[in-house]
């Protein structure tokens, strides 16, 4: 979408709303940023926005400030049940996340990372391994900063990582990443999407503006995942702890192995791996797989994740007192993580 002259509505005024907000006023749009309640925003980024000309307006949300609204950006935390939602779907308004919003302004093309657990060690390690190419790369989206501020600093030739949940999947239009990968699915956010149906569709959405030249990757050991491969557009990267893959990667006898066309080249063994579990296995080898694809050398592949000691309040070391090890693994928000 071309914004200039635009009037677009932010709802959320979070972290993602005043970033969309941000960037929005950059690309010439006339942007409102609304939130329901009443927020005090720090003062720094209230006079960043406010000198960019954006209005703020907190502590209402009537269908007036639907007038004139040419699309809406959305904040993940807002569910697309809400009155002013439904009020802008009947009118035939777009309303889009802010995911959206970072893949028109990015110059540099997306990977992206869902799933339902392991998203943040995935995204973070394959930032990591990505920089080994030597091109530029940036990360956000549910990690780190807004994705559409990043995503409008970012400069062209390199790559823009990110971090997606089903909430901000679930209002995309045309977005695109050249690579993805889809980690696992177990049951989250049902008080949001109702049933696993509607959670499982939404994570589909990474892939669904794909072509067959760009890359996603499935964790086969997942049968949830492993169905999707029939659905997508994309070029197949298999992962497997349980078998070899002609395409992709696969973990056996304490190995990592990347293959492609059949072809396989062994990549890190367990001695050099410092993150523990079999979870985190899946993690390293989607980076494995979809690294290699995009170009990073094998070598730099096993010294970047050679030199991979984890993220914080994940299975996180803290102390060993009498012969007990204690872990910090706050970051845990669902049964199976």
């Amino acid at each position: 979408m071309e914004y200039g002259d635009k009037h677009i509505l932010v709802l959320g005024a979070g972290a993602s709303g005043i970033g969309a907000s941000w960037v929005l006023a950059q690309v010439g749009a006339h942007v409102v940023l609304n939130d329901y309640k009443p927020v005090t925003l720090p003062a720094t980024e209230e006079g960043r926005l406010v000198s960019a000309g954006v209005e703020i307006i907190t502590g209402r949300q009537d269908e007036s400030l639907l007038d004139g609204v040419d699309r809406i950006v959305i904040s993940p935390g807002i569910s697309l049940d809400i009155p002013i939602v439904k009020a802008a779907q009947a009118r035939g308004i777009d309303v889009v996340s802010e995911v959206e919003l970072a893949y028109e302004v990015s110059k540099s093309p997306i990977v992206a990372v869902t799933g339902t657990n392991g998203k943040t060690t995935t995204t973070t390690l394959l930032t990591k391994v990505l920089e080994g190419s030597g091109k530029p790369v940036r990360v956000g989206g549910n990690i780190g900063d807004s994705l559409s501020e990043v995503a409008y600093s970012m400069p062209a030739g390199g790559f823009l990582v990110a971090e997606l949940s089903s909430y901000q999947l679930e209002t995309i239009k045309h977005f695109r990443p050249i690579g993805a990968i889809m980690l696992n699915i177990t049951p989250d956010h049902l008080a949001r999407h109702k049933t696993m149906e509607n959670y499982i569709a939404a994570k589909e959405r990474i892939f669904e503006n794909q072509l067959k030249s760009d890359y996603l990757v499935l964790n086969i050991d997942d049968p949830i995942v492993a169905d999707m491969e029939h659905r997508a557009p994309s070029h197949i990267l298999q992962i497997s702890q349980k078998q070899s893959v002609e395409n992709g990667a696969y973990y056996a006898n304490g190995q990592c192995y990347v293959v492609k066309d059949g072809v396989e080249i062994a990549v890190i063994g367990d001695e050099d791996i410092h993150i523990p579990g079999s979870h985190n296995i899946e993690n390293i080898l989607t980076v494995i797989a979809l690294t290699y694809a995009l170009g990073v050398p094998v070598v730099e592949i096993h010294r970047i994740i050679s030199e991979f000691h984890g993220v914080e309040h994940r299975l996180e070391r803290v102390k060993t007192i009498d012969g007990i090890t204690f872990y910090n693994d706050s970051k845990a928000t669902n049964v199976d993580s």
